[in-house]
């Protein structure tokens, strides 16, 4: 797993492993470029998996580090 993303004008790459166990998905990543204040941040990403859409819905992440940041996701699945 990993993501790519701007924050104040700066790229950021994080990267990670997933789990998929029946409809539950579970990711962690580490940033590893970005900001310095970012690098080496890990976060938790948690979702569930529709089989038949491939949707991921109920996404939600936390920043392990601060354990403060999070938020919510949502994914579509592209052939």
């Amino acid at each position: 797993m990993s993501y790519e993303n701007v924050i104040s004008g700066t790229n950021q790459l994080c990267v990670g492993t997933w789990t998929l166990s029946n409809t539950a998905l579970f990711f962690t990543t580490v940033c590893v470029y970005g900001l310095p204040q970012n690098v080496g941040v890990s976060q938790t990403f948690t979702a569930t998996y529709n089989l038949t859409t491939g949707i991921l819905t109920n996404g939600t992440w936390v920043n392990n580090t601060s354990g403060t940041d999070s938020g919510t996701f949502t994914l579509t699945e592209v052939h």
